[in-house]
């Protein structure tokens, strides 16, 4: 079952900051989040009960999974590991 994957404004405008060939892989890496909300090397953010990181690269996808409706996660934020986003 598909899941519904909401991209937060910051995650958005941080997305549009990314190089071209770094853009095509967190794309993907989004969209197999719709199938695979915890993908192989999903790590699971100390102190939250609802966040996650997945890596794609230097960069992490920082994503809530909310169980709003049984098909709804949602992306906070994306950005290099060293300093941008805090992974």
């Amino acid at each position: 079952m598909p899941y519904q994957v909401h991209i937060a404004p910051a995650a958005q405008r941080d997305f549009k900051r990314l190089p071209l060939e770094v853009v095509r892989k967190v794309d993907a890496a989004i969209l197999d989040l719709e199938q695979h909300p915890r993908p192989h090397g999903c790590t699971k953010l100390e102190g939250s009960e609802d966040e996650y990181r997945v890596r794609v690269g230097d960069y992490r996808i920082l994503q809530s999974i909310k169980y709003l409706s049984p098909e709804f996660q949602h992306a906070a934020r994306i950005g290099l590991t060293r300093g941008d986003v805090p992974c």
